[in-house]
C-alpha cells in the first residue's frame, strides 16, 4: 500500500464532529506511539488522544473547514510527503505541506508546513 488512502483518511478526520468517531478511525489509522508536529503549535502532540484533541480544537476554531490533499502522496520506504490545503466556504484559506512516517500502513509521525505565501485558488 501506499499510504495515499490512509492519509486521506486522517484528512477527512478534520471533519469529523463525532470525537468517539475518530478516536475509532484514528486507532485503525495511526500508530500506537503516533507524533504530530505542526508550525502552529507551541508543542510536539503526543499520541492519538492529544491528536483528537486538536482536532476538537481546530474544529471549534475554524468551523466547518475541510483540509484535502491537493497533490499524491509521494513515498520512498517508511517516509512520504503530502500537499494540503485549507478550504473553508470555497475559498481556500492555506496550504502547505504534510511530512509522514509510516509504520506499516499506519501513520507514525506528522510534520506539518504552511506555506507563508497567499494559496492560490486552482492550485
Amino acid at each position: 500500500m501506499d499510504g495515499q488512502n490512509t492519509f486521506e483518511r486522517v484528512l477527512l478526520l478534520w471533519q469529523e464532529a463525532d470525537e468517539e468517531k475518530r478516536a475509532i478511525e484514528l486507532e485503525h489509522l495511526l500508530s500506537d506511539d503516533f507524533v504530530y508536529v505542526d508550525a502552529h503549535l507551541p508543542e510536539t502532540l503526543n499520541g492519538r488522544e492529544a491528536f483528537n484533541d486538536f482536532l476538537s480544537l481546530f474544529r471549534s476554531r475554524v468551523e466547518n473547514a475541510i483540509v484535502e490533499s491537493r497533490v499524491p502522496l509521494q513515498r520512498v520506504k517508511m517516509h512520504a510527503r503530502c500537499g494540503f490545503r485549507l478550504i473553508k466556504d470555497g475559498n481556500i484559506l492555506g496550504q502547505g505541506e504534510y511530512f509522514l512516517t509510516f509504520e506499516g500502513d499506519r501513520i507514525s509521525r506528522m510534520c506539518g508546513f504552511v506555506d507563508d505565501r497567499p494559496a492560490e485558488q486552482n492550485s
